[in-house]
């Protein structure tokens, strides 16, 4: 019993670091995508939010916010499902999902105002954390499997 308590332990905690690091990868290729985009001319004016709101520009602070934070919520959704001992599929499938659902938002932004190659960094941005968080939870799962197998051989885990 104590080892089964060690290993969903080991394992939700695994969960947070491959999600974190899977977070810290996606903010940090987003604001390279937003800075090479940048030196490139591309504008990243978007339209405001609100009827009748003027344009506004996206920063990069706003990169990186928007690039880890979706990635830590979907991180502690996977740790929670992992502490109930649902498995981190159902979490991986829906965070993919959701990031394909997402690039609806960058692909369409009104043309009057959003440039073509605003809009293609921005879904470019999109992937990158929908990618970082498939994977990172893949990461998660095999080393959840691959502990598993440890502890059912006897062997202690790290």
């Amino acid at each position: 019993m104590n080892q089964r308590r060690r290993t969903a332990g080991s394992a939700r905690s695994q969960v947070w670091v491959t999600g974190l690091v899977g977070a810290a990868v996606a903010g940090a290729l987003n604001v390279a995508i937003f800075a090479i985009a940048s030196a490139a001319d591309v504008t990243f004016t978007v339209p405001g939010f609100g009827e009748g709101a003027e344009p506004t520009t996206v920063a990069g602070g706003q990169v990186l916010f928007m690039s880890i934070a979706p990635l830590v919520l979907g991180t502690a959704v996977a740790a929670f499902a992992v502490s109930r001992r649902k498995g981190l599929v159902l979490p991986q499938v829906v965070g993919g999902v959701l990031a394909l659902l997402s690039l609806v938002v960058p692909l369409s932004l009104d043309a009057d105002i959003t440039e073509t190659s605003t809009k293609s960094a921005l879904a470019a941005m999109h992937v990158v954390a929908g990618v970082a968080y498939v994977a990172s939870m893949q990461w998660a799962r095999r080393a959840a499997v691959e502990g598993q197998v440890a502890v059912a051989a006897g062997v202690e885990g790290p």
